[in-house]
């Protein structure tokens, strides 16, 4: 007797990005990097140590004690008419995005676009397009112009500047 075929093993579908308004979708709003400036902060080490519900922090640094400042950074949405913003959906809700655990020197804490796509129909369709990008954390998306902006914390190099 001829032995019965074995079928090919069936590849397990990509999920595809959620499509639709995400929970953490706001209107009329943008992603900014800010928070609280602590003055007086004498070491980069110590204002790490003031950060203990802020994302990032950035301490700058001055010859003055007196002049030295921690800033306690978290991503917060601004109001600013005409977009729609949103978190990765992979990381809604889950709470900040680690900082890393070594102080970085002549370095600062941003929130930076990473790339700005045209002709994005929707908020939905940027916010997927965000979470395809490994890189992305934040999106915005400008109705007016169908323009989606991927954004990202990262570091900048900037004299007496040290984050983490």
């Amino acid at each position: 007797p001829v032995p019965a075929p074995v079928p090919a093993p069936v590849p397990s579908p990509v999920p595809s990005p959620p499509s639709g308004a995400t929970p953490c979708q706001v209107r009329n709003k943008i992603p900014v990097l800010k928070g609280p400036k602590k003055k007086k902060v004498k070491t980069a080490e110590a204002c790490q140590g003031l950060c203990t519900k802020c994302m990032r922090w950035n301490h700058k640094n001055h010859k003055k004690a007196s002049k030295r400042l921690c800033y306690l950074l978290s991503v917060s949405f601004a109001k600013k008419k005409g977009y729609t913003s949103g978190e990765r959906v992979e990381s809604c809700g889950t709470g900040p995005i680690a900082m890393g655990e070594g102080i970085q020197t002549n370095m600062q804490s941003i929130l930076k676009t990473i790339q700005v796509i045209k002709k994005v129909k929707n908020a939905n369709i940027c916010s997927a397009k965000c979470s395809l990008s490994n890189d992305c954390h934040y999106y915005k998306w400008f109705a007016k112009k169908k323009t989606c902006y991927l954004m990202a914390l990262a570091y900048k190099t900037k004299k007496g500047f040290s984050t983490a």
